[in-house]
């Protein structure tokens, strides 16, 4: 019987070490200084988007650039090789047409 309450009594210890948790301290915040002058304004993003080739001419287009041109919205959906069919949706943007005079046209040469 001491045996057994021996055992029993570790099997209690055990337990509960092993639910116990550890303390763990909250970090500590450090203060810091903002620089009376902070840049709010975004800087005017000049990268290029689009690229049209010709031959041996290339037009690059920045989003800027491209939002200066005529704009046209339609309904266009989708159907997949395989079969599935994407609803349409409301899509605004310039007409390849539009972009293909920039760079002078398009001839039964050329490809898309």
């Amino acid at each position: 019987m001491k045996k057994l309450f021996v055992v029993l009594i570790m099997g209690v210890i055990v337990s509960l070490t092993g639910c116990s948790t550890a303390v763990q301290e909250a970090p500590v915040e450090v203060q810091t200084e903002v620089p009376a002058e902070v840049q709010t304004e975004v800087p005017a993003v000049t990268e290029t988007v689009l690229e049209l080739v010709k031959g041996d001419e290339i037009i690059y287009f920045t989003m800027d650039q491209l939002k200066s041109l005529p704009a046209v919205e339609g309904l266009a959906g989708i159907m997949s090789s395989t079969g599935k069919i994407t609803a349409p949706a409301q899509h605004k943007g310039v007409l390849l047409t539009t972009l293909l005079d920039e760079v002078g046209g398009m001839t039964d040469e050329h490809s898309v």
